[in-house]
């Protein structure tokens, strides 16, 4: 599988949806828990060690948002 380009409006769309949510990182997270718990656990192991922990875990959680609204957008333009 290859991972989507983000395209220029997927940046701002998630820059609104994490503006507009206080718990918008928590939720993700746990979202991602239920989905794809290995994706979840990695990304606390990864980021525990390191002094900007939190971080860490908010940009990675981030990208992985931007890479599945983009491939969320891509499935629906070929449906």
């Amino acid at each position: 599988m290859v991972l989507p380009k983000i395209d220029a409006d997927t940046g701002p769309e998630i820059q609104k949806e994490y503006l507009e949510n206080r718990d918008y990182i928590a939720d993700v997270l746990r979202r991602m828990a239920d989905e794809n718990p290995l994706l979840a656990d990695f990304i606390g192991l990864m980021s525990g060690n390191s002094s900007a922990q939190k971080e860490i875990a908010e940009c990675v959680i981030l990208v992985y948002r931007l890479l599945e609204k983009q491939a969320e957008k891509d499935y629906a333009s070929i449906q």
